[in-house]
């Protein structure tokens, strides 16, 4: 057997070990569903576990149209799967809309709006028919247009229309309020969409849209453009937020590398005087320790991305409410890990 036919054969036997284990346990929060607790508590359990143990999107799907699964477990992948925010599981959620099964057409509408990074909706009285065709028919659209954008390109096009900006864009687009639309952005974004953030601030008309974007940008980019009046206790004007895109555009001006983003990351990394030329490998596992450690609160949730492609466990940090409580708890709970690993 050459290398090449041995290495997939092994690739292939992990991934059948981790569907197989995946598939026999039924998940204790399924009961949950759906409900406050769930969606204030169980959910997040649930999720941590797809994140950490579960086989790849892909074989997801696979042993979705395997027909081997139960009722149980397709109400479980469509709702644990959704935490990878993969848009190959789609064709899970729009087979689920078509089902007899009132729990399935719940957790497929569920679940959906969460992997697409979409407010949570309220299914708890179950799904009508027309409500479930119309979705199916959302995802249809959806998935065409992701054979020409990203899920990130949607959500900045939905939130510059929803504002009033013009363009030539082709395909579908979300019908929600601009703040929901950068609030998935914020969740779904990576440093490689910095340019495509950058792009969209361009065309951006409210102060607030531009903002917010800033802020996105900042996180990615491992930048200060927002800074917090001296002392601390100082007042949020509105000369704090012009100074910070005025800031924020300078950077553009300056930067000519925004499509580079090991240079862009290189470079925001020198701000805690680290010097590291390949930050998206895993070579910069430390570094990226580093930033969660004594970075910006508005760069922790680009650390904890990072992170968890080096292994951590996966922890969601706000960015457009980076210096809250419960962002600096969650902080908390990954650096202990972290510290627990290493020492």
């Amino acid at each position: 057997m050459r290398g090449g036919e041995k290495k997939a054969e092994v690739v292939m036997g992990v991934a059948l070990i981790l569907l197989v284990g995946w598939t026999m346990a039924v998940p204790s929060e399924l009961p949950y569903f759906p409900g406050a607790y769930f969606d204030s508590t169980a959910k997040e359990y649930l999720q941590q576990r797809a994140l950490r143990t579960w086989p790849s999107p892909v074989d997801q799907l696979e042993a979705w149209r395997s027909d081997g699964l139960d009722e149980a477990r397709k109400v479980a992948l469509l709702l644990g799967g959704a935490a990878f925010h993969d848009p190959v599981l789609l064709p899970a959620y729009s087979d689920a809309l078509t089902s007899d099964s009132p729990r399935l057409r719940q957790a497929a509408v569920y679940g959906y709006r969460d992997l697409i990074a979409d407010t949570l909706p309220d299914v708890s009285a179950g799904v009508p028919a027309e409500e479930a065709a119309r979705v199916a028919g959302e995802i249809v659209a959806l998935r065409r247009t992701l054979r020409r954008h990203g899920l990130i390109d949607v959500w900045l096009e939905s939130a510059l229309v929803a504002e009033g900006a013009r363009g030539s864009w082709r395909g579908v687009l979300f019908e929600r309020p601009v703040p929901a639309c950068l609030s998935a952005v914020a969740t779904l974004s990576q440093p490689g969409d910095l340019p495509a953030i950058v792009a969209a601030y361009g065309r951006a008309q409210e102060l607030q849209t531009r903002i917010q974007l800033m802020q996105i940008a900042e996180s990615m980019a491992l930048q200060r453009f927002l800074v917090m009046p001296s002392g601390g206790h100082g007042v949020w004007t509105s000369a704090v937020y012009t100074d910070a895109l005025a800031r924020f555009e300078a950077w553009i001006a300056t930067t000519c590398h925004v499509d580079d983003v090991d240079a862009v990351l290189s470079a925001g990394m020198l701000n805690l005087g680290l010097k590291v030329d390949a930050p998206l490998s895993r070579r910069a596992c430390g570094a990226w320790t580093r930033v969660l450690e004594k970075g910006e609160p508005s760069w922790w949730a680009t650390a904890a991305k990072q992170l968890y492609r080096c292994g951590a466990p996966y922890v969601e940090l706000e960015v457009l409410r980076a210096t809250g409580e419960p962002n600096r708890n969650r902080r908390k709970i990954l650096l202990a890990w972290l510290h627990d690993q290493h020492g």
